[in-house]
């Protein structure tokens, strides 16, 4: 049987999208192209903030280098000091702190004419593997005062938190207090949680 040849990055199309701060396990398909779309997925996995990422044929042209943004200060300490060993060894780079306070870091595979689609695969996915699973700091939760305020609709005044949520196509969460954004989001959340609480009862 004739040998399939390697999918090259030059012959991935760009995808017009960015991973957003609060991605779902679905959209990583839409968002995320292909080489990289295994390495975000396991960072998700990890409550690590992505919010961009790209490895197509714009990048081999121009900028020579596959991406991965990463959300600096969403970051646990752990993981900050996974960032800095990168940044110091020459593997990513940090940006400035935006008048949101939002800093951002840049994960940097090099590529060119002749990287295939399973070399970033392999490459980003090792990078990936160098965090730690952490908080879920980065996901929409809110006070239901404040999933009124930012709502805008003054009709949610007045109802529980359980309506609030319903009425806003949110999750409430009664335990916490919190109404989130997405009921995937709180289902990681309440997952980071019993993985902390198994971690102590060990030690």
């Amino acid at each position: 049987m004739r040998k399939r040849r390697p999918v090259l990055i030059s012959e991935v199309a760009q995808i017009p999208k960015d991973v957003n701060f609060h991605p779902n396990k679905k959209d990583f398909k839409e968002l995320v192209e292909l080489p990289l779309r295994k390495a975000c997925e396991k960072l998700y996995k990890l409550n690590v903030p992505v919010f961009s990422s790209s490895a197509n044929v714009g990048d081999v042209k121009y900028g020579r280098t596959a991406n991965i943004g990463i959300l600096y200060n969403k970051l646990s300490e752990d993981n900050k000091r996974v960032a800095d060993r990168m940044i110091k060894d020459g593997y990513a780079t940090l940006g400035a702190v935006t008048k949101q306070g939002n800093q951002f870091l840049t994960i940097k595979i090099p590529i060119s004419e002749v990287s295939t689609v399973k070399y970033v695969q392999r490459e980003s996915v090792k990078i990936a593997s160098q965090f730690e699973e952490q908080d879920l700091t980065w996901a929409f939760r809110y006070t239901p005062e404040e999933f009124v305020s930012i709502s805008g609709y003054e009709s949610l005044k007045g109802l529980s938190p359980e309506d609030m949520a319903r009425q806003g196509e949110a999750f409430y969460d009664k335990n916490s207090g919190w109404i989130y954004f997405d009921k995937e989001h709180y289902e990681k959340a309440l997952k980071y949680e019993k993985w902390v609480k198994k971690r102590r009862k060990g030690k």
